[in-house]
């Protein structure tokens, strides 16, 4: 602010996703700080999703909890799926045809696997792993092993192996995107309203110091983000029946299509 004349910025408030992110608050309360002169604009539309702003309100307001019905979005695919590992598969078909096709999850795993040192961008250190049967993510019989490195994880190959989570992928724009709910995240259908278990996140560092409302707001924003990380489409799973139940009311189920034709 005291080395420039004029300055833009943007700020959405719903990106914050871990305790060290500055808070709408904070931003609020750093501009009047310095008095400046400030005119706010709202960012009426987003040219990067397909589904236009039309898929990103909805997914805002299904993680809200304030849709009363499903909409199809159109030029966009949705989809739920009941099957993890179709879901998996479906998101490395996609990136054997077109690149920029990941699959993310929120933090309800260790990262047991994670290196001391980052690895080359070969296949090396993931093929090692799976010779010794060492994973992260268990769902339903199937394995899979966390991001080897937060740094540009989009563009490595052994991204289309690995479950990125938000920190690998926000800011990046991926042609679909896989988004797998973890154990963390429910529904509860008595009170209308999506419920933290915080025994199941295992982002320690999110946790620290950050008090339990504070917390499920920083999980449902991740979610909202990476569900927005899709150019083309995003397919979903959800590991705990009820939010299963629940994003099907809002979500077309992907049995219910031809994926391999989408």
């Amino acid at each position: 602010m005291h080395s420039a004349r004029h300055i833009v910025l943007f700020y959405d408030k719903n990106q914050t996703v871990k305790s060290s992110d500055l808070s709408h608050e904070e931003y609020e309360k750093t501009l009047y700080k310095y008095n400046y002169p400030t005119h706010y604009h709202k960012l009426e539309m987003q040219m990067r999703c397909e589904g236009g702003d039309t898929y990103l309100q909805y997914v805002k307001d299904v993680m809200a909890c304030l849709r009363k019905e499903r909409e199809k979005i159109e030029n966009y695919d949705f989809f739920i799926f009941d099957d993890v590992n179709a879901l998996v598969e479906s998101v490395r078909r996609k990136d054997d045809e077109m690149g920029l096709c990941k699959t993310v999850a929120g933090f309800s795993w260790e990262w047991k696997t994670k290196p001391d040192n980052k690895p080359k961008d070969d296949m090396r250190y993931y093929d090692a792993l799976v010779q010794k049967g060492e994973y992260d993510i268990s769902i339903d019989g199937n394995h899979y092993i966390w991001n080897l490195t937060n740094d540009s994880w989009v563009t490595r190959q052994d991204s289309h192996n690995t479950i990125g989570c938000i920190h690998t992928t926000q800011g990046y724009d991926m042609n679909y995107v896989g988004v797998i709910f973890g154990k963390e995240i429910d529904y509860d259908f008595e009170k209308k309203s999506i419920v933290i278990n915080l025994d199941e996140y295992k982002d320690s560092k999110v946790k620290a110091s950050t008090d339990a409302k504070t917390l499920k707001r920083l999980i449902v924003n991740t979610y909202t983000t990476i569900l927005a990380r899709g150019i083309k489409g995003c397919y979903v799973y959800a590991c705990n029946s009820n939010m299963k139940k629940y994003l099907k009311e809002y979500i077309l189920p992907a049995n219910d299509v031809t994926i391999n034709d989408k």
